[in-house]
């Protein structure tokens, strides 16, 4: 168990992937490397996952130090995992820096007011279909237009609509059109 998925070892890695070839059959393609790697994504959305649920049963407060979350939390939460793993864990939680990094994440989160309406898709995949569709790429404001407008015309929220009408009446170069297959950015670019 580690605390970031990135920081696991690449030898733990390769067992993990010989573990998993051996105990179960996967349809592998002709590209094995391709396999391993989606197999190794999924591990590392799992793992972030757990972390989070895991964190969640430990409902860790401002000032929590490890001693006091064992002293607060069941100790049949803890029975499932190593103790040593589960102390790193806990004093990588509680450090200062890693508050620090949860609040400055959290006021960050505050400030981003501006609601798309794409659901799961992508900016880049909505590019790309735009630019399919209309043999152009489109450019960045009717990018922006038409991500944060929602089918009936309307705008998700007051703030998405005043930076609209803002940004676009504010850069005229913004609407420019590309010949490229790619989004104009302008230089002044205002966007989200």
């Amino acid at each position: 168990m580690r605390d970031e998925w990135l920081r696991v070892d690449k030898q733990l890695k390769k067992a993990m992937w010989q573990a998993l070839v051996e105990e179960f059959y996967l349809l592998i393609s002709l590209d094995e490397q391709k396999a391993q790697h989606e197999a190794f994504q999924d591990m590392g959305r799992k793992h972030r996952s757990w972390k989070h649920s895991f964190k969640t049963q430990l409902q860790i407060r401002d000032g929590d130090t490890p001693e006091t979350i064992h002293a607060r939390v069941p100790a049949k939460v803890f029975e499932k995992y190593d103790r040593v793993d589960v102390e790193h864990l806990l004093r990588e939680w509680c450090t200062e820096q890693k508050r620090e990094a949860c609040e400055q994440m959290k006021r960050m989160r505050e400030q981003n007011n501006l609601t798309h309406c794409m659901g799961s898709k992508s900016y880049a995949r909505f590019n790309h279909d735009e630019a399919t569709t209309s043999g152009t790429p489109p450019t960045q404001a009717e990018s922006f237009v038409k991500t944060h407008t929602r089918r009936d015309g309307n705008h998700p929220n007051e703030c998405t609509r005043e930076r609209m009408t803002q940004s676009i009446s504010n850069d005229p170069a913004a609407t420019q059109s590309v010949s490229e297959d790619m989004v104009c950015w302008a230089p002044n670019d205002a966007y989200e």
